[in-house]
């Protein structure tokens, strides 16, 4: 008998106390809105939507454009941070300058969306101008991936990436061989290592942005979100 009533209470309690842990997960202020981008212009701008729904109405909420550039040739996002009614989030555009002495820079945007029960208010706001000091002749591919505290840059003509701190934008030159090779690629998994691929070699980078292998060949990583192709 005593037994079973031990098991009665407990099963009492977890009926009791399983709606309490559903009602505290409370849904995000931002969980049904989205930005959606186009290039525009020959790659001279960025053209952006804001949609989705708030707790009172749905649609699209805003839209513009970032520009000019010379010529973006790949975009980033940084992870959002919520306080109250508002969203930021660092938006990351490499732009290849072209001019006497072609070099990539980095451009970074604070994205700030104000969210009402009906509406969403968008808003990009210019925060940093980087020259990465990379050469980004117009026919360079460009290539970029983050961890939690940096960033990672090259280009197809380059013989060394950059690693940009995600707080100070401070830029520092990762990678290199002897003799020099060319970046084909860099990759990130979703713990945030990343991977920068030459030629016929290979430096990987940890979460916290501190080197932890390298070596020949190629060190390819997956992630949760966007396929690996050849």
């Amino acid at each position: 008998m005593r037994t079973h009533s031990t098991l009665a209470h407990i099963a009492l309690f977890l009926v009791a106390t399983a709606p309490c842990a559903a009602e505290a997960r409370a849904p995000l202020i931002n969980a049904n809105l989205y930005t959606t981008y186009q290039f525009t212009s020959g790659n001279q701008g960025l053209s952006w939507v804001t949609c989705g729904a708030t707790q009172g109405s749905e649609g699209c909420f805003g839209s513009g454009e970032i520009s000019p550039f010379d010529n973006i040739c790949a975009v980033l996002e940084g992870s959002a941070k919520i306080k109250g009614d508002t969203v930021t989030q660092d938006i990351y555009i490499f732009d290849k300058v072209t001019g006497k002495s072609p070099s990539l820079y980095l451009d970074v945007y604070k994205k700030t969306d104000v969210i009402t029960e009906s509406y969403d208010t968008t808003t990009f706001t210019q925060t940093q101008h980087v020259n990465l000091q990379l050469p980004a002749s117009g026919k360079a591919a460009c290539y970029a991936a983050a961890g939690p505290v940096a960033i990672y840059a090259a280009t197809s003509t380059s013989q060394t990436a950059v690693q940009i701190s995600k707080t100070t934008f401070g830029v520092f030159s990762v990678g290199g061989f002897s003799p020099p090779e060319t970046v084909t690629g860099i990759q990130a998994d979703s713990r945030g290592y990343v991977s920068i691929n030459f030629t016929g070699g290979f430096y990987l980078f940890g979460p916290n942005g501190a080197g932890e292998e390298d070596g020949g060949g190629n060190a390819l990583l997956l992630n949760e979100t966007s396929a690996l192709v050849p």
